[in-house]
């Protein structure tokens, strides 16, 4: 009797053991999936999170593998998800996402309202990189279904929907949506959110021809000059186009000199991609040459096959900061 009672006190506390080991696992998935997707919105090249992303991926391969757990799968699957896009893998990052919908679905632990929108959602971007627009716009609106109106979530959901009405050519509707959300921003005193969306208000103000509105937005851009790459880049740029759209040249040139400096200074430390040189090359011509864009073209053809082709240094990324894509812009500039 009295080893019968000592292995059933054995048996408890290996239960117990083994619960707190799965327990400490779960809260360790969510805290770093909750930790590396703060990182990956508010950074434009995955170069800057690749390292942390490899780690957190194997860690909760590994633990997935040992605990059979739903919720670390969960977490695992949006990992292997960001990774697959990254690596321009879409279709497998699509395969992912229907696993984690199904998962979500068949268990009830899992299931939350907040987690079947974020999953919405994560398809909805997917999607824009498939080209997609159509069933991306409708993934995004039946997510904000479960979220609350005008919460961070909610306008996540939005910006997703932004983007693919935009590359969808519905123009008058990306503008109310990203209205919108700057103004949610806004409110919410979310900083970078706000910088952000306030620089892609800005790009459809200039696509639109309303330069003033266009300048005025990007005065409210400051969260996002903290960034040293991509985001900090585009915006110099469109600042340069709408100097030159205004035909202020004067203000152009100046510019394109600090851009030039803030490059030289921040490419050892921070990830500056090819394809922005490239576009600082191009306008430091135009500038030598008085603005002359089709003298400009001729002279650095080849910069623009680069930037029209396909090459993953050069090429131009949908969903990245670069909204008005800068060599289209270009060639609408010269004149027959």
């Amino acid at each position: 009797v009295i080893q019968k009672g000592k292995k059933a006190v054995n048996e408890i506390e290996f239960e117990i053991v083994k619960y707190e080991n799965l327990h400490r696992k779960v809260q360790r998935a969510r805290n770093m999936w909750t930790i590396l997707s703060a990182k990956i919105d508010q950074s434009d090249s995955f170069r800057e999170y690749a390292s942390e992303l490899d780690e957190v991926r194997d860690l909760l391969r590994t633990d997935f593998e040992e605990t059979n757990s739903a919720t670390i799968c969960y977490f695992y699957l949006l990992i292997e998800t960001e990774a697959n896009q990254n690596e321009r893998n879409y279709l497998v990052a699509d395969l992912n996402l229907k696993k984690m919908h199904n998962l979500i679905m068949e268990n009830s632990s899992l299931y939350t309202k907040a987690r079947r929108g974020e999953v919405l959602v994560n398809i909805a971007n997917n999607e824009i990189f498939l080209n997609n627009y159509s069933s991306a716009i409708k993934n995004a609106e039946n997510a904000k279904l479960y979220f609350e109106k005008g919460t961070g979530n909610a306008d996540v959901a939005s910006e997703i929907e932004f983007f693919a009405r935009f590359y969808n050519n519905e123009l008058d509707l990306a503008e109310k949506i990203i209205e919108e959300i700057y103004i949610s921003a806004r409110k919410r005193n979310s900083p970078f959110a706000y910088g952000k969306r306030a620089y892609l208000y800005a790009c459809i103000m200039t696509i639109k021809g309303e330069i003033e509105k266009s300048n005025e937005l990007l005065g409210e851009v400051r969260e996002i000059e903290k960034n040293k790459g991509g985001w900090n880049i585009a915006m110099r740029v469109l600042t340069i186009i709408n100097c030159i759209e205004a035909k202020d040249y004067e203000s152009a040139d100046l510019k394109v000199m600090n851009m030039e400096k803030f490059i030289k200074r921040n490419s050892k430390l921070h990830h500056i991609r090819k394809r922005d040189v490239l576009i600082l090359r191009i306008l430091l011509k135009l500038i030598n040459e008085g603005f002359d864009f089709k003298k400009v073209y001729k002279a650095r053809k080849h910069y623009f096959e680069l930037l029209e082709g396909k090459q993953p240094d050069y090429y131009w990324k949908i969903r990245s900061p670069e909204l008005i894509i800068f060599h289209e812009w270009f060639k609408k500039k010269i004149k027959p």
